[in-house]
């Protein structure tokens, strides 16, 4: 081993030493983040009366929005203990099961009651700007609240925010909330809040830390009556305890602290003219609040009768040392050390590789693309033709579909990303992720923050797409369409990139194959599934793809250096594909040579290093590289998700949908959403179970990898099969999958047709895609038809193709067929991996030298029998 390539694998070593070093061994900071005023397009603002700190919710009955409403409109209560069973009346009657409503003191006609929900009709002869809503039960009034009455306009603007202060102004029964955070993370945040005017009933302020699941809260309330208070409300509208904290005073400003520390307390503090007061719950005196696995932070003004104007100024947010996805640190060394290596890295790097001649490689490899697309062009003009006109109305069509609506979820997540990334800087992702709300997904309740769950490396697409959207639009508003349709076009883009590489992997495999490479990317961009993750849904499977794809192509051309880099940017974007970066790079270790694969693996953590040194020179230890990859074991391998997640499956028909109406009696979406961390066989869980199978087919795989090393570095397209039958059994076997990661396995399938089982490989790709298409546009139908307002277009209620699918995804005989089609592909791209390996030996058997035909002779060249010239 030389003396550079030594030195290049000890500056590897360090870096991997310091990557794997935990980043608790580095000196913590006194917050994870600091956050001065606010972030106007984070925050959500719910304008319209929700009522959502009393005792229940008053909506319109469809669209589910909050008051003012028009006479004759049909609403709906929400809340708990309603009525003691469920009543229905199509004509309408003033009293259902003992239940009345009260519209300013006046029945009116109900058409359900239940626990939960009770639908009625508001008068068509109601009068005035707000009336009084009463539930009575067995002739005694239950609860009371107002809604506002008219038309739905004037309360946007009840609410004004900036960066530097928020004002509420609610009058007329209006009740503006807004969300300031949601987050599973301890925090402290700090304000000045000053009423400037009050008037009647109305309740100038309300800052509460609640729980969105039960509604339980703790609140520091500027009330009618001038009096400051600490509340505590076990749900809603149950009042567990009150503490006065002093008075208030029209114009006089006021600090205000709400701090939450995970499991241990909640507490608030208010400082006046007066002095500091305070109130502190732990975790054993409010069990329901500190239930909450992500609390929200809300500010309401209320003024059920009367008005109010209050204004929020000096919000500072700190979040509080923790690790959740990553951790902070502020360690001189960190910047010292990761700056040291990185330079010496490069240096080295440079000294055994000239970018002068990788780049000229690269430009030979475009020219000769170019040139061999020129000549087809001459040698088949109407096939260019054709391909030139199919590819407009391809791209055009997944244009329109951009249009049609997204997963609100997935697409408000990722539309935040890269918001904050542009915002708030590049390396803080990870904490202003966890702190944006995304109520606007269940139509103002925040259930979810928009997590940045990833690795490093997708950090960087992500603030490429909102660096060019505030360049070419000059804002990177989370809501808007634009950022939306960029987002899908740059997954399509790399979709289609994608495309080119399943092309050349097929070509580099079957090289004497004309129309097969062309099939291959064909099955890739007109796959319905991958068309739908992409165009529809908006994920990013495409991306996370496209270098893993890179690497097996490198790997296949005898490039290493570029085949462990790709696949060191593979390990740095999804989580997803962690198993099969592991089976690859146990590949690369097989099929190199020693010294080939410690320069190119060192050459990797360089490119690693690289990527993750503007987070440890803003405070991140270098376990930055790792610590999202451990975060999502603990959340999806073990016991670290919030319990309403640990289901036996997400959208994906696995084997466990099949086990839960068998075992368990579940039926329809009850089979995917069965929890899988009770105690099912013995005092072992559906997930523990899941896992227990996968561990030894992932170690099979590798043993068979191992095993059968020879023939696959001959056949490589065997190595494609087993990625197919690891990314199936990964989805398959364990619990808490999701249907559009069916994908990989799609696209390594395809790829598998290379090989010598073609039709199994093909019928496999056509059992996924039909499997992972409803699953995903199945589970994303039954969202939108919750919430139609995410799109309107697909919502099954106008839909007929999606109420089809939703109607497919809940139907038991369509789920257990499709776990039959999951599991039979399995079940094929295992064989086809095996009948592959047995063929190719075969094969090889048959062309040895002992059994093989001796050739017949060479008849002799006419120049051998001719005189030889002279001087030869």
């Amino acid at each position: 081993m030389s003396k550079l390539l030594l030195a290049r694998a000890s500056v590897a070593a360090v870096a991997l030493a310091l990557i794997l070093l935990p980043g608790e061994v580095w000196s913590a900071p006194e917050s994870d983040y600091d956050r001065q005023g606010f972030d106007e397009d984070l925050v959500y603002v719910d304008a319209y009366n929700r009522s959502l700190f009393d005792p229940f919710l008053v909506l319109e009955n469809g669209t589910w929005a909050g008051c003012p409403c028009e006479p004759g409109t049909e609403l709906t209560i929400a809340g708990s203990g309603l009525a003691g069973s469920r009543t229905g009346s199509t004509e309408g009657a003033y009293e259902l099961d003992g239940v009345q409503v009260l519209v300013a003191g006046e029945p009116a006609a109900l058409h359900l009651v239940s626990p939960g929900q009770i639908n009625f009709v508001l008068p068509e002869d109601i009068s005035g700007t707000s009336a009084s809503i009463s539930v009575v039960q067995d002739g005694v009034e239950w609860a009371r609240d107002a809604v506002a009455i008219g038309p739905r306009t004037g309360a946007e603007d009840d609410v004004a925010i900036s960066s530097s202060e928020l004002r509420l102004t609610p009058s007329d029964g209006h009740e503006p909330a807004v969300h300031l955070l949601t987050t599973p993370l301890s925090f402290s945040a700090t304000f000045t809040a000053t009423i400037h005017e009050q008037s009647g009933d109305a309740t100038p302020l309300r800052a509460t830390l609640w729980n969105p699941r039960n509604f339980s809260g703790f609140s520091i309330i500027f009330d009618s009556s001038g009096i400051i208070a600490a509340e505590f409300a076990e749900g809603r509208g149950r009042i567990a305890s009150l503490t006065r904290l002093g008075g208030w005073k029209t114009g006089t400003p006021y600090e205000v602290q709400v701090q939450w520390e995970r499991d241990e307390r909640a507490f608030v503090s208010v400082a006046g003219p007066n002095g500091t007061s305070s109130a502190q719950l732990t975790a054993a005196e409010a069990p329901a609040l500190f239930d909450a696995y992500r609390p929200s932070l809300t500010v309401v003004g209320v003024a059920h009768d009367g008005s109010s104007d209050a204004s929020i100024t000096d919000y500072n947010l700190k979040l509080l040392p923790a690790r959740f996805t990553t951790i902070r640190v502020d360690d001189p060394l960190v910047p010292i050390l990761t700056t040291a290596l990185a330079v010496i890295g490069a240096a080295l790097l440079l000294a055994t590789a000239s970018p002068v001649s990788a780049l000229r490689t690269a430009r030979r490899a475009v020219s000769r693309w170019a040139a061999g697309a020129r000549a087809f062009a001459r040698e088949h003009p109407l096939a260019t033709a054709t391909l030139i006109i199919g590819g407009a109305a391809y791209v055009a069509l997944n244009g329109f579909l951009f249009t049609l609506g997204s997963q609100p979820f997935d697409m408000g997540s990722q539309a935040r990303w890269s918001h904050v990334t542009v915002v708030d800087g590049l390396t803080d992702i990870y904490y202003a992720a966890q702190v944006a709300t995304l109520a606007g997904v269940w139509n103002g309740t925040p259930y979810h923050e928009a997590v940045f769950p990833y690795n490093a490396g997708m950090s960087y697409y992500f603030w490429g797409i909102g660096e060019l959207h505030q360049l070419l639009f000059g804002h990177t508003d989370p809501d808007s369409q634009s950022l939306h349709v960029m987002i899908k076009s740059f997954n399509f883009a790399f979709m289609i990139a994608d495309a080119v590489l399943v092309y050349a992997l097929i070509r580099h495999l079957k090289p004497e194959a004309r129309h097969l490479p062309w099939v291959g990317a064909a099955m890739l961009l007109l796959n319905p599934s991958f068309i739908f993750d992409t165009a529809v849904w908006g994920e990013t499977e495409s991306v996370v793809l496209f270098p893993l794809l890179a690497s097996l192509l490198a790997a296949l051309k005898d490039r290493p250096g570029v085949a462990w880099s790709m696949l060191a940017l593979a390990f740095l974007s999804k989580q997803t594909i962690l198993l099969a970066v592991l089976i690859i790079g146990v590949w690369y270790l097989m099929r190199f040579p020693f010294r080939r694969n410690v320069e190119s693996f060192s050459g990797a953590l360089m490119v690693v290093l690289a990527i993750i040194l503007p987070f440890t020179l803003s405070g991140y230890p270098p376990s930055i590289a790792i610590d999202p990859t451990l975060a999502a074991l603990w959340v999806h391998g073990a016991a670290g998700a919030e319990s309403i997640f640990q289901v036996v499956s997400y959208d994906a028909f696995n084997v466990w949908t099949l086990v839960t109406h068998v075992a368990d009696g579940a039926s329809g979406v009850e089979r995917f959403q069965f929890p899988d961390h009770d105690p099912s066989l013995g005092s072992l869980s559906y997930h523990r179970l899941g896992s227990l199978l996968l561990a030894p087919v992932v170690l099979s795989l590798l043993g068979f990898m191992v095993w059968k090393r020879k023939q696959i570095g001959e056949h490589p397209e065997v190595l494609l099969t087993l990625l197919a039958v690891l990314f199936v059994a990964e989805l398959f076997l364990p619990t808490r999958t999701l249907s559009r990661y069916f994908l990989f396995a799609t696209v390594f399938a395809g790829i598998g047709m290379a090989g010598r089982a073609r039709w199994a490989a093909i019928a496999a790709v056509v059992g996924l895609t039909v499997t992972s298409l409803v699953g995903q546009y199945g589970s994303l139908a039954l969202v939108i038809e919750d919430f139609p307002m995410h799109a309107p277009d697909l919502a099954p209620q106008v839909n007929v193709l999606s109420r089809v699918m939703a109607d497919l995804f809940v139907s038991d005989v369509f789920i257990t067929i499709a776990v039959l089609l999951n599991g039979g592909s399995l079940a094929l791209l295992t064989g086809a991996m095996w009948l592959q390996t047995r063929l190719e030996r075969q094969a090889a058997a048959s062309e040895s030298p002992a059994e093989a035909t001796p050739p017949e002779p060479l008849p002799e060249p006419a120049w051998a029998l001719t005189e030889p010239r002279s001087g030869l």
